[in-house]
C-alpha cells in the first residue's frame, strides 16, 4: 500500500456537530473560521504557482518544479497496468477525477481534539492513492486533484474540472462553445484556481459566482452533460456527534437539493450578504439521475468488497456541495467511514480495509459504465 510519509499538524478545530453542509464551507470546518490574514498570505504566495501548475495538468510534460508547498497536480501516473492490452481492460477510455477532500490547513474531521492522531485529510489522500492504482490497473485514466498535503479550495477543484472538460469536448469533436464565451469561462476558472480561497470578495468563485447559474455557466454545464466517459469522485470520511453511527454513505446533488439549500443559505447565512455574491433564480435542468445511479453502484460495490462498512445510516443522501454542484459530470462524494466512531477509526488504520475500499470504488465504476453503456 502506498503510504503517506508526512503528516503536517495544524491547530485542531473540532467540526460542528451535526456536520454542517453549507455552500460557504462544503466541508467539516466552516470557511468563516479561516483567519483573513492566512487567506491573504496564501493567495499571494501560492495562487500564481498553483495556476501555473494546473495549466500544465494535462500536458505530457512533468509539473514545473517548485520549492513552495503547493499541490502537485498531475494526470494519470505511469504504472505497470498502463502497458496491459487496452482492449482487455474494463475501464479503458474512461477518465476518473479523484478528489481527496480537504488538505493543508483544512484538516477535515479529527480525533481527538487535542493533538489528533486521526486526521481526515491524510486518510482521504491515502485512500485516493490506493484507488488510483486500482483504477489504472483497470485501464482508466486517473486525474488526482490533490497529491500532497496542500490546501485546494472548494471552487478551485471544480474550476479544474471545467478546464479539462473544455479541452476534452474538443477532443471528442463536440460542437464548440462560441469563442468569446469559452474565453470568458476559461478566464473565470483560472481566476478561481489562482485565488484558491473561499473569500467571495477576492473572486474565489470565478465564473461560478452566485446562486443558480449564469447563462455562461448553463451553456458550459449543458455541454458537460454530454461527456459520459468522465466521472468525478470526491473521497471523504464523515463525522457525527453520535459516536454509534458508522459505515459508508454516498452524497450526490439534485436540482431540488441544491435549490432548497441555496434558498435557506441566502436567508440565514451572513456569508451570502457579500455584495459580490449574485442571487439568481434556481436552476432546473441538471442531469442528476446519473449521480444517483453512480452513488448506488459505488455504495453496493464498496459494501460488497468491505461488508464491515455496511452503514447504520441512510446509504444515499441528496445534498449540496460545491465540488459536485459546480460542474456537469456524473459525480459523488464518498463518505467512507465515520471518524467519530471507534470501530470505523480502527478500519481507517487497517491496510486490508483500505485496499477493499479502493477495490470497491473501482468495481463500482465498472458497474456504472456497464449499466450506462457509455
Amino acid at each position: 500500500m502506498r503510504k503517506l510519509h508526512q503528516r503536517i499538524k495544524t491547530d485542531p478545530v473540532r467540526p460542528e456537530t451535526p456536520r454542517s453542509r453549507s455552500r460557504s464551507s462544503d466541508k467539516k470546518q466552516s470557511g468563516s473560521l479561516i483567519p483573513l490574514m492566512l487567506v491573504c498570505l496564501a493567495a499571494l504566495s501560492v495562487g500564481g504557482i498553483l495556476t501555473a501548475h494546473f495549466l500544465g495538468l494535462f500536458s505530457d510534460s512533468s509539473p514545473m518544479p517548485t520549492t513552495v508547498s503547493t499541490p502537485v497536480l498531475i494526470g494519470s501516473s505511469d504504472s505497470a497496468a498502463a502497458s496491459a492490452p487496452a482492449e482487455n481492460l474494463p475501464l479503458t477510455g474512461k477518465t476518473i477525477f479523484l478528489d481527496a477532500g480537504h488538505g493543508g490547513y483544512d484538516n477535515g474531521c479529527i480525533y481527538p481534539d487535542s493533538d489528533p492522531t486521526y486526521v481526515e485529510k491524510d486518510f482521504n489522500l491515502q485512500i485516493a492513492f490506493e484507488t488510483q492504482e486500482e483504477l489504472e490497473a483497470l485501464g482508466a485514466k486517473v486525474i488526482m486533484l490533490r497529491t500532497d498535503d496542500s490546501f485546494l479550495s472548494i471552487y478551485a477543484r471544480p474550476a479544474m474540472v471545467h478546464l479539462f472538460c473544455l479541452d476534452h469536448a474538443e477532443e471528442l469533436g463536440m460542437e464548440p462553445l462560441p469563442e468569446d464565451l469559452e474565453l470568458r469561462l476559461r478566464e473565470g476558472m483560472e481566476e478561481a484556481i489562482r485565488v484558491n480561497s473561499e473569500d467571495i470578495s477576492a473572486g474565489c468563485m470565478g465564473a461560478m459566482v452566485g446562486s443558480g447559474f449564469s447563462e455562461d455557466m448553463i451553456a458550459l454545464m449543458e455541454s458537460e452533460y454530454k461527456i459520459d466517459d468522465v466521472i468525478f469522485l470526491s473521497i471523504h470520511n464523515n463525522w457525527n456527534s453520535d459516536p454509534s453511527l458508522h459505515g459508508t454513505q454516498m452524497y450526490f446533488v439534485t436540482d431540488d437539493s441544491i435549490i432548497k439549500s441555496e434558498e435557506r443559505l441566502i436567508r440565514e447565512d451572513p456569508y451570502y450578504s457579500d455584495p459580490d455574491y449574485i442571487v439568481r433564480e434556481g436552476y432546473w435542468g441538471r442531469e442528476w439521475e446519473r449521480n444517483r445511479l453512480l452513488s448506488r453502484f459505488l455504495h453496493d460495490a464498496i459494501t460488497e468488497s468491505a461488508p464491515e462498512l455496511e452503514p447504520n445510516v441512510p446509504e444515499l443522501v441528496e445534498d449540496n456541495f460545491a465540488v459536485l454542484r459546480e460542474h456537469g459530470l456524473a459525480s459523488v462524494m464518498l463518505e467512507l467511514t465515520f471518524v467519530s466512531n471507534p470501530e470505523d477509526r480502527d478500519r481507517l488504520t487497517n491496510e486490508q480495509v483500505i485496499r477493499k475500499m479502493a477495490k470497491g470504488i473501482a468495481q463500482g465504476c465498472i458497474y456504472y459504465y456497464n449499466n450506462t453503456n457509455s
